[in-house]
């Protein structure tokens, strides 16, 4: 009635430049005339408006209507405005009504019945909703129905990097695709952080970071994208040296790792020492080059090269030189003396022929024999933590024999003749001892024109090459000299008969012998 009784003017007037490309307000179409279209109207929904079309060329066909702007419009008293949501999000219809009073409302599908204003629908997929709107249900004179679109705008997965591997101690982290309003990160633990950025920060990797991943993103149109991973983390590679850390000075340092999954490595020591692999070899290993050696591996953990890094403390014990006794030569008989001298240390080993050993450092063998002549090793022992060292040195010892020889036990001489005991030969030196103060450098035993008092034992001492002495005896008996007395000095007897002389003897040993030569030239024998 208003327009009608032209109180109220219009909001938009078309007067067509050309009789072709349609009319109406917008943008035009294409083949639209510009001079044919008016600028576009900004409504509100519910707003009702009548449109007037003039034949003034009574024109009779077929007028189409088509509505190309953003605002949905029909003809019927009921109208709701599609809306936009996520899958399952609940979006609010405020349908408008004309010339229905207290409506109520009912939305298929879902024969949901709602008297309030306001409608709840949901949808996991675009829908299109019809609603009914009426005064008295089932009156058609009081009803009206239209439909309208929920668009369903579907979740998205996120394209998260997977899987991701990290060695132990290096930045971990976990993002998803740049874009969306809001992150939220779900950690293994149960644990989430939130934040607008879309890279989070897992701090330094460690086995306990190891799981599945979730980030929840808000999209621009109010979605939320979903996105997994999974994160690998590796513990520290362990590396397992091989070798000795404690070892004698000059000997050989030799250290290798024996991680089966070891890449390269490289050694690092004190003095500038080293290796550029993994195992290091240093000969003739002194002390100065004791201390921390560190080894820097690369150690195949699936698809990474993790480094690792093992140190060790090395060090060498000092040995020193061992000295023995010169080589010498010893009587039989005579006391064997080894001596051994080496700096820091109180232990020594010895060994020698016929089975002998001893740990003292100076060792005594009494009655040295002929068995004991030979070489003889000593060894300075120089121990630490367990770990002996050793030097050694030897020596050669000599028991000399001595000369062979014997005197006679007794030897007997008539007074007034030589004594002579006949020494042995080769001695380096002769002395003889005997009663009187007797004394002789000679090899012989000689008394010229010897008397009863040189009887006695006399001594022969022998000093060898080498300086050993040997000894024997001898007792000499020094006769008084034989006096005979015949009596009678002459007898006369009888052919045939036996003749009796009585000859006393004096002198000599007391023991004799008699011998008889007559004038006649036969001896004969008696006592």
């Amino acid at each position: 009635n208003d327009i009608i009784g032209n109180t109220l003017p219009p909001v938009r007037c078309n007067w067509n430049s050309v009789g072709v490309g349609g009319t109406g307000i917008g943008t035009p179409p294409p083949g639209g005339n510009a001079g044919n279209y008016e600028p576009p109207l900004t409504v509100t929904a519910g707003q009702q408006y009548i449109i007037c079309i003039s034949n003034f060329s009574g024109v009779n066909t077929l007028v189409t209507f088509t509505s190309t702007g953003t605002a949905q419009i029909g003809c019927s008293n009921v109208f709701a405005n599609s809306a936009t949501v996520c899958p399952n999000q609940a979006a609010i219809i405020t349908p408008t009504v004309v010339n229905i009073a207290n409506p109520s409302y009912t939305l298929q599908p879902g024969n949901i019945v709602s008297t309030g204003p306001l409608l709840t629908v949901t949808a996991s997929a675009t829908q299109v909703f019809t609603i009914s709107a009426s005064t008295a249900p089932g009156t058609a004179s009081n009803q009206a129905t239209n439909t309208f679109t929920l668009h369903v705008i579907q979740s998205q997965t996120m394209a998260l990097a997977e899987p991701l591997f990290y060695c132990s101690g290096t930045s971990a982290s976990v993002s998803a695709p740049a874009g969306h309003l809001s992150y939220t990160l779900h950690q293994p633990n149960g644990t989430s952080q939130s934040g607008a950025g879309n890279t989070f920060t897992l701090g330094a990797a460690n086995p306990a970071l190891s799981g599945t991943y979730t980030i929840t993103a808000t999209a621009q149109n109010g979605c939320v994208n979903t996105g997994t991973t999974q994160v690998t983390a590796y513990p520290i590679p362990v590396l397992t040296i091989a070798g000795p850390t404690l070892l004698c000075q000059h000997g050989t340092l030799q250290l290798s790792c024996s991680n089966p999954n070891l890449l390269s490595g490289q050694w690092a020591g004190p003095n500038g020492s080293g290796s550029t692999t993994s195992t290091l070899s240093i000969p003739g290993f002194q002390p100065n080059q004791g201390g921390t050696y560190t080894l820097t591996a690369a150690v195949n953990l699936g698809p990474l090269a993790c480094p690792a890094t093992q140190t060790v403390q090395v060090a060498a014990i000092p040995v020193y030189p061992v000295l023995a006794n010169p080589a010498q030569t010893v009587c039989v008989g005579s006391v064997i003396q080894l001596t051994a001298i080496a700096p820091n240390t109180t232990l020594y080993q010895w060994s020698g022929p016929s089975a002998f050993v001893s740990s003292l450092q100076n060792p005594v063998i009494a009655n040295a024999t002929l068995a004991r002549s030979g070489i003889y090793s000593v060894s300075a022992v120089f121990s630490q933590n367990g770990t002996n060292c050793y030097t050694s040195a030897s020596t050669k010892i000599t028991v000399e024999s001595g000369l062979q020889f014997s005197l006679p036990e007794r030897a007997s001489f008539c007074g007034g003749s030589d004594v002579l005991v006949t020494g042995p030969p080769a001695a380096a030196s002769y002395q003889w001892k005997g009663p009187l103060n007797f004394s002789s450098s000679q090899k012989d035993l000689l008394i010229p024109q010897a008397a009863t008092h040189h009887s006695g034992t006399y001594t022969l001492s022998l000093t060898s090459a080498f300086q050993c002495s040997f000894s024997r005896t001898v007792t000499v008996s020094v006769l008084p000299p034989l006096l005979l007395v015949k009596a009678p000095q002459n007898k006369t007897i009888c052919q045939q008969s036996r003749a009796h002389n009585l000859i006393e003897i004096s002198g000599g040993s007391g023991i004799y012998t008699y011998q008889y030569q007559p004038m006649d030239g036969i001896t004969h024998y008696g006592g």
